[in-house]
């Protein structure tokens, strides 16, 4: 319904509304805004260059109306508040708003209690969102398949602020026309109940033939691109690169590969997980791990129920499979199925409801309970050492074992250490003692004795340590025996001499007769005397005399 001139007045003058003087709106007339529907046309720098105007208006005006020739001055400036500024602002992105969505202006949308101050709330938070850094966008992986991108994707595109300051998911919704009509208003808010906000309400209901949709369109093109990059389906989005369509490469991709035959897979495969698959809680696997299972199932039908006709399963029937799918002989886990089993309070009671029967199951499974006592954290005090009985010793502060120590590891503590070790061996004796029997008390084996010493290896059980008198002892003995036997060897040799040497006396003459003849030959034929010489002599002695 189109605003009165009586509407728009009071819309622009009503202290309650904008709350302009009469004086300076005859002057916003004429800056160009009549009516309400002309605020479309206003946004931030047209309202600041009209501030900008009403503070410093152009010409003259008569000192006095009364008297003309009073003379003439300059237009003073018109009063245009703060406060009537910033409504105003809001004003103007309400009527674009309403225009986005498809809905009228009237007196009753164009309120600012509490129409125009929920707006403004809803707005600044849109805002706020546009100037934070986009998420990074999904890609088809194995852990990530299409049938769950497609989804994670459209909430992806949520997050993101296209051009129009609108969630670029209004690109890929299901319907490209929307009805005409717009649902009815929520009472004192500027969306209807069925979209809940001002972003649902323009992401349902934001045309695509506007002039920007082209660049939000393109925005998403490189996005589905980037998602399906290096994988099957980049070829199903090849014919739209050359117009950039994201929403025609959306919808391709949805209509090849998430079509209602596979979510009737999706729905059947799920239904025989809630119907078939048991709990025997008899290894790792917990109960919470197998009620997960259970809640991922259903949220999985769910979603697939919105693609295909699907009756889904209220909380009573989810109840029954669950406890269905549970087989277990604990009678603690027993007791609490049939605790939920016996609630049927209607709509409280857990046989009713999945949550609460879930958080009434989950500290009752047996697994969690053995893998708690397996877990269970030992204490220091608890750790006995070599089978003594002592316990193990604690640290402090500055890292060092409060215990006794020898006189070699108490060397390799700093001065923070030992002075910590002091302090706790005066305040401990009786510790100290301790730990000093266990250190120095030998090994016991279970039964109390003494444990055998390890046996040395073979070779080392005779092996003295030398010492530098034993070896230097050693040493002189051996030379003693070395020069004894040089000296017999020595006599021999004498006597030896003395015997060739009488020989050789004896054998002079008889040489002296051949020698000049023996010469003669050896010259002649050429060859070399021979020499024989004393040493050669004995040398020969001596081996013939060892054989």
């Amino acid at each position: 319904m189109v605003l009165t001139n009586a509407q728009n007045t009071a819309f622009f003058t009503d202290p309650a509304q904008m709350g302009i003087p009469a004086a300076t709106l005859a002057q916003v007339n004429t800056e160009g805004i009549i009516t309400v529907d002309d605020l479309e046309d206003f946004d931030d720098d047209a309202l600041k260059q009209l501030a900008d105007n009403l503070r410093r208006p152009g010409g003259q005006v008569p000192v006095d109306p009364a008297n003309p020739g009073a003379g003439m001055v300059a237009t003073p400036a018109f009063v245009f508040g703060a406060k009537s500024q910033a409504r105003l602002k809001v004003a103007c992105r309400l009527v674009r708003y309403h225009v986005t969505v498809g809905r009228p202006t009237t007196a009753a949308n164009m309120r600012w209690n509490h129409v125009g101050k929920n707006f403004k709330v809803q707005w600044d938070a849109l805002m706020r969102r546009k100037e934070e850094d986009r998420p990074d966008t999904p890609t088809i992986t194995k852990a990530l398949p299409i049938l769950k991108w497609i989804p994670a994707f459209e909430d992806h595109l949520s997050c993101c602020i296209g051009v129009r300051d609108i969630p670029l998911s209004y690109v890929i919704r299901a319907d490209e026309l929307v009805p005409a009509a717009a649902p009815a208003l929520v009472n004192n808010q500027p969306h209807s109940e069925q979209h809940g906000s001002i972003i649902g309400e323009m992401v349902a209901r934001a045309s695509h033939d506007h002039a920007a949709f082209a660049d939000d369109n393109e925005d998403v093109y490189y996005m589905v691109e980037e998602a399906t990059r290096s994988t099957q389906y980049a070829a199903s989005i090849r014919t739209f690169t050359r117009g950039k369509n994201g929403r025609g490469a959306m919808m391709a991709l949805k209509a090849q590969f998430v079509g209602v035959d596979k979510w009737t897979v999706v729905i059947h495969e799920n239904e025989a997980l809630l119907h078939t698959r048991k709990w025997k809680g008899t290894g790792t696997f917990t109960l919470e791990h197998f009620i997960a299972q259970h809640c991922n199932a259903y949220v999985t039908i769910t979603h697939a129920a919105e693609h295909v006709p699907y009756q889904l399963l209220n909380e009573a029937t989810r109840v029954r499979y669950l406890l269905e799918g549970i087989k277990t002989q604990d009678a603690q886990l027993l007791t609490a199925i049939e605790a939920v089993r016996g609630d049927q309070t209607p709509t409280t009671g857990k046989a009713n409801s999945f949550e609460l029967a879930a958080a009434h199951l989950q500290p009752r499974c047996p697994v969690t309970r053995k893998q708690s006592i397996r877990k269970r954290p030992t204490s220091v005090a608890d750790v006995h050492i070599d089978g003594v009985g002592a316990r193990a010793p604690s640290i402090g502060k500055t890292g060092v074992h409060l215990r006794w120590h020898k006189y070699s590891e108490y060397q390799t503590l700093n001065p923070e250490q030992r002075s910590e070790l002091y302090e706790w061996q005066q305040n401990n004796p009786d510790k100290v003692e301790a730990s000093k029997a266990a250190a120095t008390t030998p090994r016991q084996n279970g039964s109390g004795s003494e444990a055998p010493r390890k046996k040395q290896k073979r070779g080392n059980s005779n092996k003295k340590t030398m010492t530098k008198k034993s070896v230097a002892k050693l040493v002189a003995k051996q030379v003693e025996k070395a020069l004894g036997k040089s000296s017999e060897e020595d006599k021999e040799e004498e006597a030896l001499q003395e015997y060739f040497a009488s020989m050789d006396n004896a054998a002079i003459s008889s040489r002296k007769n051949t020698t000049a003849s023996a010469a003669g030959e050896a010259a002649e034929s050429g060859q070399p005397k021979p020499k024989s010489t004393l040493r050669s002599i004995l040398k020969t002695a001596r081996n013939s005399g060892r054989k």
